[in-house]
């Protein structure tokens, strides 16, 4: 992986999800980073048996990469780092990645897990329950922001992953996170749980706090 041109890459990112004061926090955090640790998410769900929008832009088409589709796997690791050269191997075990393309160009994705939820930077795995998937991540290509195009592709989602069988789909995002929240209640999920995740030096400890209302932020 070239280092040089992920870091860039990430900070703006990061700008442009939590904002200029949280991402220099957060370097000075990852800074400390071998000393302590702490971290704070919120996971939400949906149930897919409720009706989803239809998109409100045509001019882009939804669907399933196949693992052969090497332009388009290409596509998707340029716009995520984590995913550099592994995208490939997850859709041939327990994952799928459905895009939204503007003709041949990814506009955005969703990757989808079928087996488990997993947040790595919280140290957290778990074993989805029966006709669930995970949201592993959604990215919107930053060409193609501020279009609702986000929404329309969790729809699409929320519509494949039904028509699979799969009755509800999990996600997660920090809890500074604001755009993702901000999409995940836009788009029916409901938050409903808060997990803390504490580490010095060799220490670790997990936190839960259940969350009845959906409305903690």
């Amino acid at each position: 992986m070239n280092m040089s041109g992920t870091l860039p890459r990430r900070i703006s990112r990061n700008v442009h999800d939590y904002g200029f004061l949280r991402t220099i926090l957060k370097v000075i955090l990852i800074a400390f980073a071998p000393i302590a640790v702490f971290r704070s998410y919120l996971f939400y769900m949906r149930k897919l048996k409720e009706p989803a929008s239809d998109p409100r832009d045509s001019s882009f088409s939804f669907r399933w990469i196949e693992p052969g589709e090497a332009s388009l796997i290409a596509q998707v690791e340029a716009m995520e780092e984590w995913l550099d050269g592994n995208l490939h191997e997850r859709l041939l075990k327990n994952s799928a990645c459905l895009v939204a393309l503007d003709r041949e160009t990814v506009a955005a994705f969703n990757l989808i897990n079928f087996e488990l939820m997993s947040v790595p930077v919280l140290k957290f795995t778990r074993k989805l329950p029966s006709r669930s998937a995970w949201s592993e991540q959604i990215t919107v290509n930053k060409r193609f922001r501020n279009r609702g195009l986000g929404a329309d592709l969790r729809y699409a989602v929320f519509r494949e992953l039904a028509a699979r069988g799969v009755d509800k789909l999990y996600g997660a995002a920090q809890r500074g996170n604001t755009s993702s929240i901000k999409l995940a209640r836009k788009t029916g999920f409901t938050i409903f749980c808060r997990l803390y995740y504490l580490k010095i030096f060799s220490y670790q400890k997990w936190f839960y706090k259940r969350i009845r209302n959906g409305c903690d932020f």
